[in-house]
């Protein structure tokens, strides 16, 4: 739950201060930073927990306060433009307060008859539920297999081939249709994860990683 507190911060951070040509190559560039992390980190963590698992739990810790005190200072200034300040009277408050009142409705209203997005929320809720198979269930099944220990380095493929293969697959997607990339992608996740149903050696899972990384 920690871990995923900042996204929708992030995402509407990058949305604030970037202008709309360029942001979908800004998440490009936002999403693959954090998977070239994550490789370093999935590899090392499996190090560093045969050593101490405080030590690993004392830098997630560390880095993440690094993260936040590195954000502060570089966002300070990248601020939305506020409205002027100057004085109004109390009835013209009131009415600013009663129109954002409207205003928060409408938005939800108009959020929850809106079908297309409403399908984007619930394939987005599917795709997060097959992704949270990766941190406990999928550690879980290669431990039953006897590859407690090489759960690290597999499962940084995912990091490693996202820094490889987003900058072109994103160039390449960003000429096909929306609704045929993200349909086929999710194909490529829910296909890579119940080929772990199959899964017993160490090649085994990694094809099956290298395949839902694909969709990612």
């Amino acid at each position: 739950v920690a871990s995923s507190v900042p996204r929708p911060a992030m995402a509407a951070a990058i949305s604030d201060v970037v202008p709309e040509d360029d942001r979908r190559r800004a998440y490009g560039f936002h999403y693959w930073a954090i998977n070239l992390g994550f490789a370093v980190a999935a590899s090392v963590a499996g190090l560093l927990a045969n050593v101490s698992w405080q030590l690993v739990f004392g830098l997630d810790a560390s880095t993440s306060v690094l993260a936040a005190a590195l954000l502060y200072v570089a966002m300070r200034y990248a601020t939305p433009a506020t409205q002027s300040t100057a004085p109004s009277s109390s009835s013209a408050a009131a009415a600013a307060a009663s129109a954002s009142r409207a205003s928060w409705r409408d938005m939800i209203t108009g959020t929850l008859t809106d079908g297309v997005f409403m399908l984007l929320v619930l394939q987005g809720l599917m795709d997060a539920c097959m992704f949270s198979q990766v941190s406990v269930p999928l550690a879980a099944e290669m431990k039953s297999d006897g590859l407690a220990t090489q759960y690290g380095p597999l499962i940084a493929i995912n990091g490693v081939l996202i820094v490889l293969l987003q900058p072109t697959i994103t160039q390449v997607s960003s000429r096909i249709r929306p609704s045929l990339v993200m349909g086929f992608g999710c194909f490529l996740v829910g296909f890579g994860f119940f080929l772990t149903t199959f899964c017993a050696l160490w090649w085994q899972y990694a094809i099956s990683i290298g395949v839902w990384t694909l969709g990612e």
